[in-house]
């Protein structure tokens, strides 16, 4: 199953990037279907050892998204279906 991505935005805050966010446009070629994927990396600088990152993936439909970077989406969309030949 090919799955294309592009990133649509970035986020870091803290000092030392504690808090991370990507937001991608995804591509799955097998079916056809375009998906936004936010995945997160938060982790808290004093429990470091002690207590694991709040990490984690989930996919977000693409209908009527309004989130981060969904002013990129159409041109994200046409790269790939250049990238996947669709």
């Amino acid at each position: 199953m090919p799955i294309f991505s592009e990133q649509l935005h970035f986020s870091a805050k803290g000092s030392h990037n504690q808090t991370e966010d990507w937001w991608s446009l995804c591509y799955d070629s097998d079916v056809a279907e375009f998906y936004v994927e936010h995945e997160w990396d938060h982790m808290d600088p004093y429990n470091i050892g002690k207590q694991p990152s709040d990490s984690g993936k989930v996919r977000i439909a693409i209908e009527g998204y309004t989130g981060p970077g969904h002013e990129k989406i159409d041109r994200a969309m046409q790269s790939l279906l250049k990238q996947a030949n669709a």
